[in-house]
């Protein structure tokens, strides 16, 4: 397998991992660290190196959050190709990249196809689409049994004690845009999704990996401003990303609106530390703002550990 990095993976690990998903009590979670890490972030490279990435890839990444409790392993795998041979910034480092990817925890297991597109080095584009099943297993999926969207910690947990997990399927679908920008060492991302997902359960409820509730079938968008800066003598081999993220969403039938603010890092780990693989390390911790029901301020930290095999 082959595979080439820019600086614009860097903003690729700042924007996606750094925890955009969240899980809930004592289960799984999602802690998509969509790690694409750098093996390039000088200026020395020549642009038809740039263009001339591509080939099969695989990555997988161990997802882990203390508050709520979470686990999840998440892979993807897929055929990336270059698209120029420029000099230009706006051109070099472009590509197309189409394949799988899947997301197994103790509660549910996710799989669909995706497809990114980085036309020019300051846009990204992706759609996805996953198949979701929930086996019923650590409280979820769960439905409350009564009219109140009661979603907090506590009730979380009084599911998951009881065994009063839905076992189900469903399907999501996603549309995300990403400018992004570096300057020096400061990167700069705005990721923006649009979403659709449909449950098959009779009445609202939440779901683990988003840490949102929604209803039977539902709309939402999320965007995720970031700014980070890059810390590390040669990047090429390990670098330190540290920055800063306030993350907005809103669902459109079950009215759920939540914001979050906080602090991430990344550190890509020198490629020594694994014969077969690059290991890395991150990590998101902050606090919901006037949480629909968890309070006006309620902690958030996740951690992520990552490896893309070469």
């Amino acid at each position: 397998m082959k595979f080439t990095r820019s600086w614009i993976y860097v903003c690729a690990a700042l924007c996606a991992g750094l925890v955009t998903s969240s899980v809930s009590a004592e289960e799984l979670v999602e802690e998509t660290v969509d790690e694409e890490l750098v093996e390039e972030l000088v200026a020395e490279e020549s642009s038809a190196q740039k263009a001339d990435f591509g080939g099969f890839h695989l990555n997988s990444s161990l997802a882990i959050r203390p508050l709520p409790i979470g686990l999840a392993l998440r892979t993807q795998g897929g055929f990336k190709k270059g698209l120029f041979e420029s000099g230009s910034p706006l051109l070099s480092g472009t590509y197309v990249d189409g394949g799988i990817s899947t997301s197994l925890s103790p509660a549910a297991f996710w799989a669909g196809p995706y497809l990114e597109f980085l036309p020019v080095a300051v846009l990204k584009l992706k759609v996805s689409a996953n198949f979701m099943t929930y086996f019923g297993t650590w409280g979820y999926l769960y439905v409350p049994q009564d009219a109140a969207q009661d979603w907090s910690l506590d009730a979380l947990s009084a599911s998951a004690e009881q065994g009063l997990g839905q076992s189900t399927t469903g399907m999501m679908v996603e549309a995300e845009a990403t400018p992004q920008m570096k300057v020096g060492r400061v990167v700069f991302q705005a990721p923006t999704t649009f979403g659709w997902m449909k449950m098959d359960v009779a009445d609202n409820f939440y779901e683990p990996i988003y840490d949102l509730f929604f209803a039977p079938e539902d709309t939402y968008w999320v965007t995720r401003p970031t700014l980070g800066y890059i810390l590390g003598e040669n990047p090429a081999e390990s670098f330190l990303l540290l920055g800063a993220r306030w993350e907005h969403t809103s669902i459109a039938n079950s009215g759920v609106v939540r914001d979050t603010v906080g602090v991430l890092f990344n550190w890509k780990m020198p490629s020594r530390y694994l014969s077969w693989g690059d290991p890395s390390l991150s990590g998101f911790g902050g606090v919901h703002v006037d949480h629909p029901n968890r309070g006006e301020i309620s902690p958030y930290l996740g951690i992520q550990v990552g490896v893309t095999i070469n």
